[in-house]
């Protein structure tokens, strides 16, 4: 399952973390009524994060500028809009980033369970190659067992033959004494 953010998705997200970054200066920084533009002034380390150089090295994505708004001063209702939006934006891809972490989950869950009945049925197959195995020895033995049995019975068989000869040699012998 793959992440892909459609460009409305790209663009909510982006307004969204401005926003976010801007309330953030807002609570730290507080806001300047002389400022040139409706940004907060940015901090050194952001605008080390910005550069090139520092974006090269780090391996950081380049986050460009801002882009600077003229002096003239918005309405409050157009800029109340623009915040309306935004938190709308923002809510809608927060509700977007819950079903998705949701669908993830509920796909990890299933991968779980099939996880679980592979490694399940891996110990089964390795408990059945233990009795095989058992099974793979106690057959050889049985065969080695067979084959001296076999060599025994005509050893037994060649003795009783043997002493039968003998037994009729002094049988024979001894009549004839």
């Amino acid at each position: 399952m793959g992440f892909v953010l459609l460009e409305d998705d790209q663009q909510c997200t982006l307004e969204a973390v401005l926003a976010f970054l801007d309330e953030d200066e807002e609570l730290h920084h507080g806001t300047s009524s002389d400022s040139n533009s409706d940004y907060p002034p940015t901090s050194p380390e952001r605008e080390e994060v910005t550069t090139g150089a520092t974006a090269a090295t780090t391996g950081w994505i380049q986050i460009p500028q801002r882009p600077v708004v003229s002096s003239e001063p918005k309405s409050s209702r157009a800029t109340r809009d623009e915040t309306v939006r935004t938190n709308q934006r923002s809510k809608a891809v927060a509700r977007r980033q819950q079903i998705e972490s949701i669908l993830v989950r509920n796909e990890v869950h299933e991968l779980e369970k099939v996880l679980r009945k592979l490694q399940r049925a891996h110990e089964t197959r390795k408990r059945n190659s233990k009795w095989y195995r058992v099974a793979l020895a106690q057959a050889q033995e049985r065969y080695k067992s067979e084959t001296l049995n076999r060599k025994l019975k005509n050893a037994v068989a060649k003795r009783l033959s043997s002493s039968q000869l003998l037994q009729e040699a002094f049988v024979i012998s001894a009549t004839s004494e």
